[in-house]
């Protein structure tokens, strides 16, 4: 029989001597004595039970008591000084990652002005541009021809490699 089956059954043997009533059942006609029985102190009367749970548990340590205080102490240096090393290599990772951020915009800036004074350069060319082919004689044109050379192509074939077109 299990400690904790034996325990029950002492409980239930204990429980079954108070006498739960009211004034008017009591047997010696007092409500106190009911009342006093029930403030009684129940007194238990454990045993250890050989080859019992508490025998074959007996020589490990509690959790809280199993190391020296020492241990401990070095433990806990130990996990503090890792989180402190930890903090020092984010903070100095990110610190990088700020001054190379830093450093690629002022790139953006520079290449942005470049951009700006190229296109600024392009806008003027292209407004000295009809100026300067008047300089040179050049004349403007109202309408654009378009030539399609397609049709065309089987005769520039023939021109180029000199065959006049017939096979024998």
């Amino acid at each position: 029989m299990s400690a904790v089956r034996k325990l029950a059954e002492y409980y239930e043997s204990d429980a079954a001597e108070f006498q739960f009533g009211t004034a008017d059942e009591d047997s010696n006609g007092s409500a106190d004595t009911t009342v006093e029985k029930l403030r009684k102190p129940v007194k238990l009367n454990l045993k250890l039970i050989p080859g019992g749970k508490v025998s074959r548990v007996a020589g490990l340590k509690s959790p809280l008591r199993s190391g020296s205080p020492i241990a401990f102490i070095v433990a806990c240096g130990t996990v503090l000084v890792l989180s402190l090393a930890a903090v020092l290599v984010l903070n100095t990772a990110v610190v990088n990652r700020s001054y190379a951020m830093a450093r690629l915009q002022s790139e953006v800036q520079v290449v942005s002005q470049d951009v700006q004074s190229k296109q600024d350069q392009l806008r003027r060319a292209q407004a000295e541009l009809p100026r300067r082919a008047a300089e040179l004689g050049m004349v403007g044109i109202d309408a654009v021809e378009v030539i399609n050379v397609s049709k065309y192509a089987a005769e520039i074939a023939n021109v180029v490699t000199g065959s006049t077109g017939v096979r024998g």
